[in-house]
């Protein structure tokens, strides 16, 4: 035994990797497509589970929406073109094709899928991931202005107007969206975003509920 492997605790290590590893009792992943005329229905039908916040991207043909809480509108779907809602319940994200928008989900285990989604572990397929959790800084810095609401400015957009709902007012001002990535064999299978939070409290351990 060399004294490089004399050092790693190969069991131990075996056992830290089992330990994090995430399969069809831990994951809820599927695909599938719906008919513009019925995503409104769609999403309200959706099985989020009651309690968790939950985020909303929007990307029309002129403008990016990022809401908390709130549903689509029928009038609002001949300009989207994708889609993206997210929380402790799930990732939910759509795309527009045509006629269509393609959707694709990654959550906790037990969702209520709708008829006609493909779930990924269909044909007994016995892949399991391991799951990172990351962070990505957010353009735009919180800042106040006598007599208005705050604003989230970035020189470098300055023409985009920021929002990021459910983000304090810290001493950081600036925010980051929270997500965990799982992958197989060291390459990047499937990303969930789960939350928006200020950028102190993920760099000091601590979350919103």
């Amino acid at each position: 035994m060399t004294p490089q492997e004399s050092i790693i605790d190969w069991p131990a290590l075996r056992a830290m990797l089992a330990a994090g590893r995430y399969g069809p009792q831990q994951l809820t992943i599927a695909g599938g497509q719906v008919a513009a005329t019925d995503l409104v229905a769609f999403l309200d039908r959706w099985p989020w589970p009651a309690g968790p916040k939950r985020w909303e991207y929007w990307q029309h043909v002129s403008e990016l929406v990022l809401t908390s809480g709130q549903s689509l509108d029928a009038s609002q779907i001949g300009t989207l073109e994708m889609a993206r809602l997210f929380g402790l319940g799930g990732d939910l994200s759509l795309r527009r094709d045509g006629n269509l928008f393609r959707w694709h989900f990654v959550g906790p285990a037990g969702i209520v899928l709708p008829a006609g989604a493909t779930p990924f572990w269909s044909a007994g397929r016995q892949t399991n991931f391991l799951r990172q959790e990351k962070r990505a800084l957010l353009w735009g810095q919180r800042r106040e202005w006598p007599g208005r609401n705050p604003l989230w400015l970035e020189d470098r957009i300055g023409w985009a107007a920021l929002s990021y709902p459910g983000v304090p007012n810290g001493a950081d001002g600036r925010a980051v969206v929270c997500y965990w990535a799982f992958s197989q064999g060291g390459q990047p299978a499937f990303v969930w975003l789960y939350q928006l939070a200020e950028a102190l409290e993920v760099l000091d351990g601590h979350r919103q509920d």
